[in-house]
């Protein structure tokens, strides 16, 4: 994801925020609607390999990885009989912390916002990917 695209997804939960606490007035929105925010900005996720959405921001900011976790080597570089996997796996397990491994991964979802809510849209950027990567046929 990039730097823009995080941005005005920050800028997208604070204006829903707002959308939703005028359409809300009974309760109190503003506090009920942060503090959901908050609790999900703290609270660990497994797609983030435990890690909270805080501590996965703050580490970009900060120029850091976000180690993997020991318990999750397995999950990320398999149960499979290739040699490096089992050895990076390895690595990882017998580290003495998670940071002294030196193995980071970065939060790369599937999809974006835009994919969902402007699928025309995705299908041209994907067509458009898809033409860079052809590679022309030099043997007609």
């Amino acid at each position: 994801m990039s730097i823009q695209e995080a941005a005005l997804y920050g800028d997208l939960v604070l204006a829903l925020r707002d959308y939703a606490a005028e359409r809300l007035a009974s309760m109190t929105p503003y506090k009920e609607l942060d503090d959901f925010i908050r609790t999900w900005l703290f609270t660990p996720q497994e797609q983030l390999y435990g890690s909270t959405p805080r501590e996965v921001i703050w580490r970009e900011q900060l120029g850091e990885g976000n180690p993997i976790p020991r318990e999750y080597a397995a999950e990320v570089y398999g149960d499979c009989d290739c040699p490096i996997c089992q050895m990076l796996r390895e690595e990882i397990e017998n580290a003495e912390s998670d940071e002294a491994h030196g193995h980071c991964w970065t939060y790369c979802p599937d999809s974006c916002l835009l994919d969902r809510y402007d699928p025309e849209g995705s299908d041209e950027r994907w067509r458009r990917e898809f033409d860079n990567c052809l590679i022309p046929d030099t043997q007609a």
